[in-house]
């Protein structure tokens, strides 16, 4: 099942054959001078990663997006591909996963890696002066996952809304959370 939160979803298919709703207006020929295994990953997994990256990097001015500190949750196939879009945005990636060989990967796309049990969001603010991630792309998929980058977050008490509202528009961080 496709992962289109808030949306009508087409089901995805990573499958020798697959039926395609709507085929005519939503699949795009091969160009014949490109070999069909080059095409491999553009079915689903770069677009899903390329797309992940440049929707929220491409509206940052150029300046702005090469400082910001982009986390990538889940350095799977899409994961990967996310990575290597941001680059091209970014100089500040950080890499969350849990396999050490796919973080290896994301360290040669030039992410910093952190093993998910090495308690990331504390890894997260200390890289970012405790202001945390500018951009967190969540390619996993699961709950636990953007539970994680919803975690990269200032909470403070209701009584402190003043100062809350100072470190915020010092631009020290993104979202403050205020509770009891």
């Amino acid at each position: 099942s496709g992962n289109s939160a808030g949306t009508t979803s087409i089901d995805g298919g990573q499958a020798e054959y697959v039926r395609v709703p709507y085929a005519s207006s939503t699949l795009v020929k091969r160009p014949k001078e490109i070999p069909e295994d080059m095409l491999v990953l553009m079915g689903d997994i770069f677009p899903t990663g390329y797309f992940a990256a440049s929707r929220f990097l491409k509206s940052v001015p150029q300046e702005e997006a090469k400082s910001s500190t982009t986390v990538v949750v889940g350095c799977g196939p899409v994961g990967i591909c996310a990575i290597a879009e941001a680059s091209g945005w970014c100089d500040n990636i950080i890499a969350v996963d849990l396999v050490p060989e796919r973080l290896e990967e994301a360290r040669r796309l030039g992410a910093r890696p952190i093993l998910l049990s090495d308690d990331p969001v504390s890894k997260v603010l200390a890289v970012t002066e405790g202001r945390g991630a500018d951009v967190v792309l969540e390619v996993v998929g699961n709950a636990a996952a953007m539970k994680l980058a919803f975690l990269c977050q200032c909470r403070m008490k209701l009584e402190e809304a003043p100062e809350a509202y100072e470190i915020f528009s010092a631009r020290k961080v993104h979202k403050v959370l205020l509770g009891p």
